[in-house]
């Protein structure tokens, strides 16, 4: 993010972040400052996140597609930096900030752009209670262990499943969009049941087989190749360096839906060109 602060009245402004599975998390305390993302010919370009934002105390500012609003405490807002945006703490506010990678979102069948900053309406028993658990799980810090963070990273995914899903368009709306992201939503949810199969996706989908396979036809796949890709790279994820805690080649196999750790192996191999045993002996 491009920066501009007051030296003299932002001293005391303070950001930890820690990760949480795939979820970044920040607690922000921040005064006198301006804060605008960089462009995507920065390396730290942030265009390929989503940003939860939990206003916990005092108020920002957020200037985006040519409107200003304010946020004070107990507001809750998405934005998505790929879009111009400033966020002025010109008083001080404080705040917590999920950060969502957008391929994480896609993998679910969610929604990861949004055009504008998409604000939660708090009159809902529904929002507010996401709030409280959020707020909850961020108070936590580094206390838990990592089979713990791991856990509470995937109930935010959970949660950001619900406020960004499309709750009332399961019986209605047969769209081409809303059919696959569900489609997509439900392979997400279900990577590690092997019988997993294009009958048990149309069914979730409330469309025909038929009809299924002809959208992801549209889109340069099919169903199944779609399930194994998400399934393979998921378990990119999961073999990562940097994941914690480091899983072993047969739970991997497990938790993507393989029924064999040598299935899974070779499928690997021939999707990325290296075998899994070596990344897990690499790691530890």
């Amino acid at each position: 993010m491009h920066c501009q602060l007051d030296a003299s009245l932002s001293a005391a402004s303070t950001a930890h972040s820690w990760s949480l599975g795939d979820v970044g998390l920040t607690l922000a305390d921040l005064s006198s400052v301006i804060l605008m993302p960089v462009g995507e010919e920065r390396a730290s370009w942030q265009g390929e996140w989503l940003y939860l934002k939990l206003m916990t105390g005092g108020q920002v500012d957020i200037e985006a597609c040519g409107h200003r609003q304010r946020f004070t405490t107990g507001h809750m807002f998405f934005i998505d930096p790929e879009r111009a945006f400033t966020e002025a703490f010109t008083a001080r506010g404080q705040m917590t900030v999920l950060r969502i990678p957008k391929a994480v979102l896609r993998d679910r069948g969610l929604r990861s752009s949004l055009p504008a900053p998409q604000v939660a309406n708090m009159n809902s028993a529904d929002m507010r209670a996401t709030r409280a658990l959020i707020h909850c799980i961020a108070q936590q810090r580094f206390e838990p262990g990592p089979v713990i963070r791991e856990l509470m990273g995937r109930q935010l995914l959970d949660l950001i499943d619900a406020m960004l899903g499309h709750p009332g368009d399961r019986a209605i709306s047969r769209s081409t969009e809303v059919v696959v992201l569900r489609a997509k939503r439900y392979i997400h949810g279900a990577l590690s049941d092997t019988s997993l199969d294009s009958t048990a996706i149309a069914a979730a989908a409330h469309v025909s087989v038929k009809h299924l396979q002809r959208l992801f036809r549209d889109q340069g796949t099919s169903v199944m190749r779609h399930v194994w890709s998400v399934r393979l790279h998921h378990a990119r994820s999961l073999l990562s360096p940097t994941r914690v805690p480091r899983a072993t080649v047969q739970e991997v196999a497990w938790r993507c839906g393989f029924s064999t750790a040598a299935h899974f192996s070779r499928a690997y191999h021939a999707q990325f060109g290296v075998r899994p045993s070596h990344l897990e002996s690499y790691t530890r």
